[in-house]
């Protein structure tokens, strides 16, 4: 072997030697970047369980602000320490607030960083999810299933639930639990016949919710010449059918319905319509 070709072949052995600590290092760094986002996911699925958490208790709170009178009914482990006194109306009513401010603030920033996580290595369209996107995915259609349900239980607004949820599709065309609440959103938006049957004379208010959904709120009209408060639900096509309410004896209860109580307005907003 002449000397020429010894210091070639002495020359590639030292690129190959290169290279390899070159992949080595681009795995070391890839292995670390994996690393940090696992762990940045964890955290991000860590705080969506603390925000549950919140959720749960402040429904516990608004039962117990709801029903006082079921406080005797408290389990040992929700009965104050021994020598304390039991919290009042008005204290669990301050407690429920500011835990709902709490849980407002939390959501919004739970949805910001999971939104930055999912851009940080964004989805690449006819691509599979890697485990982890899928995983950040997951979360952020749970938790704008919570937002377009919260815009339903608050206000009635069935279009803006639909758009919210209908935004998702596209990112989880296959989440059962997505494509679940869509349904229900599209089939409580418009009233039909069968369901307006179910509202009775002496219905309370919170009967009336429980079987036809909430109103949305910009459709409850009260006049108060009449001493009367109507809820109008919108039909497909145009018009509503309304539920009328007066105060019998202290209470407000259903006096009067009808399916047909706002008719369509061909070419002009009908009164039931969600806006």
């Amino acid at each position: 072997m002449n000397g020429r070709f010894r210091k070639l072949l002495s020359f590639g052995s030292v690129i190959l030697l290169a290279s390899a600590f070159a992949c080595g290092d681009d795995t070391a760094v890839q292995e670390q970047a994996q690393a940090e986002r696992e762990a940045a996911l964890v955290a991000l699925e860590q705080s969506k369980a603390d925000l549950d958490a919140k959720r749960a208790e402040y429904s516990e709170l608004e039962a117990k602000i709801n029903a006082p009178e079921d406080a005797e009914a408290e389990t040992s482990a929700d009965a104050p320490a021994e020598g304390e006194e039991p919290m009042t109306q008005e204290q669990l009513e301050e407690q429920a607030k500011n835990l709902k401010q709490e849980i407002e603030d939390d959501s919004q920033k739970l949805a910001s960083d999971i939104v930055g996580f999912i851009n940080e290595d964004p989805p690449v369209q006819g691509e599979p999810f890697s485990p982890e996107l899928e995983r950040a995915v997951n979360l952020k259609v749970e938790e704008d299933i919570l937002l377009a349900q919260e815009w339903i239980e608050s206000g009635g607004d069935y279009r803006r639930a639909i758009t919210i949820l209908e935004s998702l599709q596209p990112l989880a065309p296959d989440n059962a639990h997505l494509q679940e609440e869509l349904e229900h959103a599209k089939n409580f938006r418009y009233m039909t016949e069968d369901r307006f049957a179910a509202v009775k004379k002496g219905m309370t208010e919170d009967e009336v919710r429980e079987a036809l959904g909430p109103v949305n709120l910009r459709n409850i009209k009260p006049y108060e010449d009449r001493g009367v408060v109507a809820w109008f639900y919108p039909k497909e096509g145009g018009g509503a059918a309304g539920v009328f309410f007066n105060q019998k004896k202290g209470k407000t209860q259903v006096y009067k319905t009808d399916f047909n109580a706002v008719q369509s307005q061909a070419g002009g907003d009908d009164e039931g319509d969600e806006g």
